[in-house]
């Protein structure tokens, strides 16, 4: 067992916002802080966002305030042969050393959830990934890296009202059911338009079936987008069968 673990890898197509810029070669393994790690592999696209990623690796620049903002923009994601999003809700890291340019290059994700993990297949709080296995099953569909960012832009102009300049204090909050949550869209249902996030926050839950307005602004009426929350990807699972 613990050879599987130590040696098998598994590949990831990595994204930057909707450009596909190279593979993650992690090791097949979560640790108790939900941590992978291994080897970015660039392709001909990661030209596009190289010198953003080596300029923000810089020591210098992580300790400066806009550190945080300028590499939320990248909007790095992680794709698993069977179409999984890999959701990282602590940070998502390529270290690209300008000074380490003949170095392979680090990856990291830390914080996954655990839905994609097999619990059957554990070791000293290692899990061993279902990187290929489709992880819902009909109606349910995989989605690619732009409908990704599609239904999770539209899913926070429909959770978040817009903010008054002129008067802040008549400013209004919604209250819904994902309102302080960070969210990662996984599947459709093409028969009746919803969508499957994984969210991370104040919501009781941790996947979110969401059948979302397309209003492409915010809903005053909190019951939508209409959303039901659940623990696991196994109570979905069970209520199709």
């Amino acid at each position: 067992m613990s050879n599987v673990i130590d040696t098998h890898v598994i590949k990831t197509n990595i994204y930057s916002n909707r450009i596909h810029i190279g593979t993650g070669l992690l090791k097949n393994r979560l640790g108790s802080m939900g941590e992978m790690f291994g080897e970015f592999v660039p392709n001909e696209n990661y030209h596009l966002v190289k010198k953003d990623i080596q300029e923000l690796c810089n020591l210098q620049f992580r300790e400066n305030s806009d550190f945080s903002s300028k590499w939320s923009q990248l909007r790095l994601n992680a794709q698993l042969e069977s179409g999984y999003f890999l959701f990282a809700i602590g940070s998502f890291w390529i270290c690209d050393l300008i000074e380490l340019q003949n170095d392979p290059i680090e990856i990291t994700l830390s914080g996954i959830l655990p839905d994609v993990f097999d619990d059957s297949i554990r070791k000293d709080e290692i899990y061993i990934v279902s990187d290929k296995k489709e992880f819902l099953p009909l109606p349910w569909q995989k989605i690619s890296i732009g409908e990704k960012i599609a239904f999770e832009d539209e899913l926070k102009k429909e959770i978040t009202l817009a903010q008054s300049p002129i008067y802040p204090l008549f400013n209004e909050t919604t209250s819904h059911k994902l309102t302080n949550t960070v969210f990662s869209a996984l599947a459709k249902n093409p028969e009746n338009d919803d969508v499957v996030f994984s969210i991370h926050g104040e919501a009781k839950g941790f996947i979110a079936i969401v059948h979302l307005t397309w209003s492409g602004k915010a809903e005053k009426d909190t019951r939508f987008p209409w959303t039901n929350l659940y623990q696991s990807l196994e109570e979905i699972i069970e209520i199709n069968e």
